[in-house]
């Protein structure tokens, strides 16, 4: 957070996106995230417009389901001062926080390159759809953390030796092959089912899992 300046707390309510975003929405009433339900509070140095583009990757039944029972506490989007890191998740706290200064060239701006791009937030042309696949990486973090049964899936995932990992992140540890592939199931599901039927799987099982969560 800057110094001298307030983040801005939106209320709860609806989200409406203006642009198609290769992360697909649904215009549904019944599917939006929303504060005091699916997340507990909001910090954002970005417009309301733009933070609730963010914040709209959520919406997905599977995800907004697993979120109504174990809601995360805190989301943040705001200048961290690391220029290395994009997001991060607090596996105690359940908060996530994105980090709102990106470049072009440096953390966005790749083509999905399976196997070679750096991860999948850099695979898109889009400051904010960057964001927003930054969101779900660390919301899949939340579910691997708060839903029974998907820590044991991932970790059988990982450990086949036939998987093949979407991103270079992704082949670093079996909870950042849950985050990468994760985001690639939502943001390019081919790319995905092509290049890792391993890691395709495994989401389709964690997805299961989280759809149970009512």
């Amino acid at each position: 957070m800057e110094s001298g300046r307030l983040p801005n707390v939106f209320p709860a309510g609806g989200l409406n996106c203006r642009h198609q975003w290769v992360l697909a929405t649904v215009d549904s009433a019944e599917m939006k995230p929303e504060r005091g339900t699916h997340y507990r509070t909001v910090y954002s140095e970005l417009s309301r417009e733009k933070t609730e583009e963010v914040i709209s990757a959520l919406n997905n039944p599977a995800v907004l389901a697993a979120l109504k029972k174990n809601p995360i506490n805190r989301i943040a989007i705001e200048r961290t001062g690391n220029k290395l890191c994009p997001a991060e998740y607090d596996w105690h706290d359940k908060a996530i926080t994105i980090n709102s200064a990106r470049k072009l060239g440096v953390h966005y701006g790749e083509e999905l390159r399976p196997g070679t791009t750096g991860n999948m937030s850099a695979a898109t042309s889009d400051k904010t759809e960057s964001m927003r696949r930054s969101l779900l990486q660390e919301s899949a973090h939340h579910f691997q953390n708060v839903v029974p049964g998907i820590g044991d899936s991932v970790n059988a995932a990982f450990a086949d030796a036939s998987k093949r990992p979407i991103t270079r992140y992704a082949g670093t540890s079996a909870e950042e092959y849950f985050a990468e592939s994760f985001v690639a199931f939502m943001a390019d599901p081919e790319a995905l089912a092509e290049n890792d039927p391993v890691g395709g799987k495994m989401v389709k099982q964690a997805m299961a899992m989280m759809r149970k969560c009512k």
